[in-house]
């Protein structure tokens, strides 16, 4: 069982660094909710990082320019990234699209229904 985040974003120095000029200058035209969920301007917010140690799983992050093949049907089905997924059993189960996102105001509400929703696909 493993997380799959696969951010709207490039992978690379310079792509994060103009990221973070964009989360600053702009935030609300910024492309990527799930960058802004997980992440502050230069590292993982504290608390996704402390509920990823505690994830009974593995984690895995995936930037458009390095999307292996078996993601790319998946993504494309959910609308296109930014997307959470669950690979599961040999499948790639949707957990959050790109609109989904796009609603949560923290970290903190993120993470607590991912706990929700893991709970259900789990039990």
């Amino acid at each position: 069982m493993r997380l799959v985040f696969v951010y709207n974003a490039g992978k690379g120095w310079f792509n994060a660094f103009t990221d973070s000029i964009h989360k600053v200058v702009s935030p609300r035209t910024y492309p990527c909710d799930l960058c802004s969920l997980t992440h502050g301007l230069t590292r993982m917010r504290p608390e996704i990082r402390r509920y990823l140690t505690e994830f009974n799983g593995d984690t895995v992050f995936y930037h458009l320019n390095d999307l292996p093949d078996n993601c790319k049907k998946p993504l494309a089905d959910a609308g296109g990234a930014p997307a959470l997924f669950l690979e599961y059993k040999d499948e790639m189960l949707l957990l959050f699209d790109k609109t989904e996102l796009s609603r949560f105001e923290s970290a903190t509400l993120f993470i607590a229904e991912l706990k929700r929703r893991l709970e259900d696909i789990l039990s």
